[in-house]
């Protein structure tokens, strides 16, 4: 599969840093939100973000998974069908055989965030808040569970050092 890496890497805690670097770089077309949609500029500001929430899932996932190398988790060009994070056999059995497809969106997700704010306010201090969510309209829906995806990311590593995959 062909490797997506953008030329530089924004976590997501730094949208500022993002901001600051696409202004500095004369890329002020990625920093639109409402206006110019005609032209171009919210499709690779879209694509943009897209990308760097790709890349952000991918070194997370090295991080905590440091028995994993680069080339076990990719990051799919953005035109390509299927997954967003493409793995290895190694990474999909340490990641529980998992799909991913990266969704960053303003419609829809807002709600998700008041959600997770009142689970977050109602866990106790050793508790992982969790959102179990369900759309009864939706044809075949299943209810959905929504964590933070570094809580995600330990749960999976611990249970793949229970079953003494990795130590």
């Amino acid at each position: 599969m062909p490797r997506n890496n953008p030329p530089k890497y924004y976590s997501l805690k730094s949208l500022k840093q993002m901001q600051k670097d696409c202004t500095e770089l004369d890329l002020s077309a990625f920093l639109t939100t409402t206006e110019d949609h005609s032209n171009g500029n919210e499709s690779k500001r879209r694509k943009l973000v897209g990308e760097t929430l790709q890349t952000w899932s991918r070194d997370e996932i090295l991080r905590v998974f440091p028995e994993l190398v680069p080339d076990d988790v990719i990051s799919v060009k953005m035109e390509a069908t299927g997954e967003d994070l493409a793995l290895s056999e190694k990474a999909l059995k340490l990641l529980n055989f998992l799909s991913f497809e990266m969704k960053n969106q303003k419609k829809g997700n807002k709600m998700l965030y008041h959600f997770m704010d009142q689970a977050k306010r109602q866990a106790k201090p050793n508790q992982n808040p969790i959102v179990v969510l369900f759309y009864h309209s939706f044809p075949n829906a299943e209810p959905l569970l929504c964590m933070s995806f570094e809580a995600w990311l330990m749960a999976t590593r611990r249970f793949a050092e229970e079953r003494g995959e990795i130590h």
